[in-house]
């Protein structure tokens, strides 16, 4: 619908609106009838009103969630990070024309922010546009030199032209995407996907013929923080105060727990989890899906997105995710449970583990998890089946908020020690690394 017609239209779009309240299509061109009559207080009635805007049928984005989106925002509906989440998404789900639309808008309101332009250089990248989104990143720095996730996406720029050169354009040099990277680790040395990067790149250098040392790297320490953090073998050594050689490992027993395959619109072997229906639990948006432009661990990654969460409090928090398969566990045996995780735009303590109903299994009930503030991490578990007989449990990765989650790498192994090494039965270890 063009400027101009929005009056013309108002008419049937009221009659719409009063045979049908929950219209979402209806109630959005009416408030743009009314914002184009200089009705800003009625045209602000009917935006409030699709504040909990929904998805259509099979997770389908309305034309118009763009236009309402920057709405939701320009009239304070919306608070900033609600609005960034859901550019966010947009991202995600490659909505490019209403993604520029909010981009566009957001960036003309707020000049001097540097989200717009990062989600704009990273609309770019998932795109292919390697040199628009190294401007758009760029910028964002330029913004605000402080901003670090920026600098791993222009190693992640310059790392992907030299991997897949062009005839006409020469391939720049790894070195570029290792200055990044260590600019990256520096700002962020927490992460462990900026980490693994570095340590990756230095590997290539060295395969190229460079030495990474002659860039001020050191790569055999990098690989030593790399492993020291990841390691299940060497992190339940630590945490059980034994030695590395004493600890061996099972397999592991998490179907499809590096979410590399999906069927059916989800992960092989999970399940979705939603808990944001209005009874017993608040209603709430949450959507789920594939992650393949940024995992810890191979090509995918799942991924979680909460957009709005009503909060009442006679009603259970809404919350939402994707449930694993079935797991039988030894009777008193100890296992490690570990997996990367990524949080962006969420409020503390709004991600989280659950197992089992029973607390002699591991643990039971949702375990919060960190916020990470964008970063990757590992979250590791050590606990025992406590039960003297076998026990179940049923691994399930969720939300409970507003904001984005990533999950990838889940790991449950059984946990032994060599004869000549004993452990006593202890309380269940939660760490983050």
């Amino acid at each position: 619908m063009q400027r101009g017609q929005f009056t013309e239209a108002r008419p049937a779009l009221e009659v719409l609106s009063e045979q049908d309240p929950d219209d979402q299509f209806a109630l959005y061109y009416l408030a743009r009838t009314y914002e184009e009559a200089g009705e800003r207080d009625k045209a602000a009635e009917n935006y409030e009103k699709l504040r909990y805007f929904k998805l259509e049928e099979g997770g389908k984005i309305p034309g118009y969630l763009g236009g309402l989106v920057a709405k939701l925002g320009e009239y304070g509906i919306s608070g900033r990070q609600e609005v960034v989440n859901i550019v966010s998404f947009l991202v995600w789900q490659e909505e490019w024309g209403e993604v520029e639309e909010v981009l566009a808008r957001m960036g003309e309101k707020y000049p001097y922010d540097p989200e717009w332009a990062f989600y704009r250089g990273e609309m770019y990248h998932r795109r292919g546009k390697l040199e628009e989104a190294l401007r758009r990143y760029e910028r964002a720095i330029e913004l605000d030199p402080q901003y670090a996730e920026v600098y791993l996406r222009i190693g992640m720029v310059y790392e992907e032209k030299a991997l897949t050169p062009k005839p006409e354009a020469p391939s720049p040099p790894f070195e570029e995407a290792a200055k990044w990277y260590a600019k990256y680790h520096a700002l962020a040395p927490d992460d462990l996907l900026g980490l693994k990067k570095l340590v990756e790149i230095c590997e290539e250098l060295e395969r190229a013929g460079i030495e990474p040392e002659t860039l001020g790297l050191q790569p055999k320490a990098l690989r030593e923080e790399l492993a020291r953090r990841t390691d299940d073998r060497r992190i339940v050594a630590e945490l059980l105060s034994v030695p590395v050689e004493a600890v061996e490992l099972g397999e592991n027993l998490v179907e499809n727990g590096g979410f590399e395959v999906w069927r059916d619109g989800r992960p092989e072997g999970w399940a979705w989890s939603n808990m944001a229906t209005g009874d017993p639990c608040n209603l709430a948006l949450f959507v789920g899906g594939v992650e393949e432009f940024e995992a810890y661990e191979g090509h995918r990654a799942m991924r979680v997105d909460g957009f709005w969460i009503q909060r009442k409090p006679e009603l259970e928090g809404a919350r939402a995710g994707y449930w694993g398969g079935e797991i039988e566990l030894k009777p008193d045996r100890p296992y490690v449970l570990s997996f990367y995780y990524r949080t962006r735009n969420l409020r503390e303590g709004e991600a989280a583990i659950w197992v089992s109903y029973d607390a002699e299994v591991l643990f039971s009930g949702d375990h919060m998890l960190p916020d990470t503030e964008g970063e990757w991490r590992k979250f590791v578990i050590i606990g025992w089946n406590r039960k003297g007989e076998m026990g179940k449990i049923k691994p399930l990765l969720r939300s409970w908020g507003v904001g984005d989650i990533w999950f990838d790498g889940v790991r449950l192994e059984e946990v032994a020690m060599k004869p000549q090494v004993g452990i006593e039965e202890a309380s269940t270890v939660f760490q983050l690394r």
